[in-house]
């Protein structure tokens, strides 16, 4: 019993005298943000939504990009998705871009009476250090599919906490 006693209390120092109790150092220091996700380019997209559109009516979108480091090129490109049909599908490149300085970039689009879709921009920025890419879409809808709604992909419920839920039917994999 006094060697089982003995053992506890010799792991017990082991422990609080070589650190194995403390877990990792950390390099946070105060008044930092601290960012406990994953690595993301540094760069900010922003864009305001847009309203329904009549429909064949051309809208203007605009996003504002704000590097947030200094970069050597910077290439932005906007694309039209589902239905929304761009103007003048544009590419830029900047060839060099400062940190906290806003550039932005605008799209003309035309929504089909009845779709919906989105623009979105493609962000590269090349930094001394690394090639970064991020992308941002804005949905477009035509006015007259603002009340459209998708089909359910199974059956509404009511839970008795008022919570809705949509039941959909178990599908079986091919066994391999």
């Amino acid at each position: 019993m006094t060697k089982l006693l003995f053992l506890c209390v010799l792991a017990t120092v082991f422990t609080i005298t070589t650190g194995f109790s403390r877990g990792p150092k950390s390099n946070f220091k105060a008044g930092e943000p601290v960012n406990g996700g994953k690595p993301r380019a540094p760069i900010s997209i922003e864009a305001q939504p847009v309203a329904p559109v009549e429909d064949d009516k051309e809208v203007t979108v605009t996003f504002q990009v704000v590097p947030l480091a200094d970069c050597l090129e910077l290439k932005a490109r906007l694309r039209g998705l589902g239905g929304a049909v761009l103007n003048d599908e544009a590419e830029k490149t900047i060839t060099t871009c400062s940190k906290g300085v806003s550039l932005q970039f605008t799209a003309k689009v035309r929504i089909p009476s009845g779709n919906r879709g989105s623009v979105a921009l493609d962000v590269e920025m090349k930094t001394t250090e690394s090639t970064f890419s991020m992308s941002r879409s804005v949905p477009v809808i035509a006015s007259d599919a603002v009340h459209l709604r998708p089909k359910l992909q199974g059956n509404l419920k009511v839970d008795s906490t008022g919570e809705r839920l949509i039941v959909t039917p178990a599908t079986e994999l091919p066994s391999r």
